[in-house]
């Protein structure tokens, strides 16, 4: 995976980057809080269960870090974010431009913090290969 230490000294031009994905990344977007009902329906001893499931959409980061399965729910404005970085292979400008339409407070330093510490991105500049579909 791509890490924090491998971006050093492109801190200028990091809005212009382009990033693959890692293979073992995917980004799966429903419009059925999928993540909520497989937490429910998963819950393990002593872990308290949700009294009730908001019915809205869910946008779940899927990664693999040390080969630990790890599931994260984004917020509308991260899933933007990461749909435009890990899909369309948009560049970094571009994706925080995409987030913004939804939150115009988006928090890029966060975010762009948690796709490197989850292992979802693999290198600096797509080339047309599978993303995180």
């Amino acid at each position: 995976p791509l890490a924090a230490a491998d971006l050093a000294g492109y801190e200028a031009d990091i809005g212009q980057m382009s990033f693959a994905a890692h293979p073992a990344c995917r980004l799966l977007m429903s419009d059925y809080p999928v993540m909520s009902i497989w937490l429910v329906q998963n819950a393990q001893d002593g872990q308290v269960l949700a009294k009730s499931i908001l019915n809205q959409p869910e946008a779940i980061l899927v990664t693999r870090p040390a080969m630990s399965l790890q599931m994260q729910v984004l917020s509308p404005d991260a899933a933007a974010f990461c749909r435009a970085v890990l899909w369309d292979c948009a560049t970094a400008e571009d994706a925080v431009d995409r987030a913004s339409e939804v939150n115009h407070t988006f928090d890029i330093t966060q975010c762009f913090a948690d796709l490197l510490l989850s292992g979802a991105l693999r290198a600096i500049s797509c080339t047309g290969e599978q993303h995180g579909r």
